[in-house]
Order: C-alpha cells, then structure tokens, then sequence
C-alpha cells in the first residue's frame, strides 16, 4: 500500500508544470442545465436500481408474509372460540 501512494504522489508532483488552472474556468458557463440534462440518464438508473433493491425481497417474502397472516388470524380466532 505505501508504495501505490508514493507513485500517486510522485505522479501528481511531476505533473504540476503541466496544470493550467485557466483550462478550469469557467464553471457553468452556460448554467446548471447541460449538467442536469447529463445527469437525468444516470438518475434514471440509479432510481430504478433502487427501486428494485427495495421492491424485490419482498415479493419474495409475500408469499410468507401470507402464510404467517393466516397462522396469526387462526390463532386468534382459536383463542376467541376457546374462551367461550
């Protein structure tokens, strides 16, 4: 591990006569809506990833989900019936 970072620094102060900080300039400079349209794409996916990571364990657990139902409404209806 020391030694990847030794070359990263070395790299980066070797390549400081070649920065230019005017190729930085301007930020924005024809506003935030190029920046947005670039990342609908990407939030896009993102959502859909999301969305699949929340929804689909519990399409596989609904079945369970079910079955665990029907023991608990049986049981107490059991408990209601026996009281008696």
């Amino acid at each position: 591990m020391p030694i990847i970072t030794l070359f990263t620094v070395l790299i980066l102060v070797l390549l400081i006569p070649e920065l230019n900080p005017h190729h930085l300039l301007p930020q924005l400079e024809r506003g935030a809506r190029p920046v947005l349209q670039g990342s609908l794409v990407v939030d896009g996916w993102f959502s859909q990833l999301l969305l699949a990571v929340y929804v689909l364990p519990l399409v596989f657990l609904f079945p369970m989900l079910l079955c665990a139902l029907a023991y608990i409404r049986i049981w107490f209806k059991g408990l209601g019936t026996s009281a008696k």
